[in-house]
């Protein structure tokens, strides 16, 4: 991506008073296209319907909106600012097609009233307590459909952690996120869990890569 472009995308964060920016500007194009090529080689498909969860600014958005047939990709976030700003990112790079974003902190996907082929969360289960990634997986099993992929990304740290989201929201890093956490998944919900699937690319920044396939 051009300077220009990344500089850009800064003044509108800060525009819209959503944070300091990051790697989510930095890293804007290895990341999104790690995103929808991950998904792609799983099967995505343009007709096939998308669930971002923790959407962000929209970063993935710009391709997966862009990729998919017109009001294929719902989104949810806990971070309002981003709402206003995924907006004008959109608007930026030229994307005009329907979407859905919703602000949701209490798992309820049910809202979008669809049926998900595919879901995608980056670097959002590592952020997630035990309990709230339960509550994930339990609410996913709602609204998708059988057969529906979730590429998912994640960190096993040594030591458990709480941190502030933007100086807002409670964010906790848990530890012994491992194989036999997330295999204990796949009865209580009739999933099946895989760690890097062969044929992905590795995590930009390094994370374990793995799917639940519902």
């Amino acid at each position: 991506m051009k300077r220009e472009k990344i500089f850009k995308l800064i003044d509108l964060h800060l525009e819209e008073r959503a944070g300091v920016p990051s790697n989510r500007e930095l890293m804007w194009e290895e990341l999104g296209e790690w995103q929808i090529n991950s998904l792609k080689k799983l099967g995505l498909s343009p007709s096939n319907k998308l669930l971002d969860v923790g959407c962000g600014p929209l970063r993935f958005g710009t391709y997966a909106i862009s990729y998919l047939e017109n009001g294929n990709y719902h989104g949810v976030e806990v971070w309002e600012p981003y709402i206003k700003l995924g907006k004008r990112v959109l608007e930026e790079f030229g994307i005009t097609k329907d979407y859905t974003m919703k602000i949701d902190r209490d798992f309820d996907y049910e809202i979008f009233g669809e049926k998900f082929d595919f879901a995608i969360a980056q670097s959002v289960v590592t952020h997630l307590s035990v309990h709230q990634i339960d509550k994930l997986l339990s609410t996913l099993k709602k609204v998708m459909v059988p057969g529906g992929s979730f590429l998912f990304s994640y960190i096993n740290n040594k030591f458990p952690y709480s941190v502030y989201y933007e100086m807002e929201e409670p964010m906790i890093t848990p530890s012994n996120l491992n194989d036999s956490f997330f295999r204990s998944f796949e009865k209580k919900y009739g999933l099946r869990f895989e760690k890097q699937p062969a044929g992905l690319d590795s995590h930009p920044t390094g994370q374990t890569v793995a799917v639940y396939q519902f």
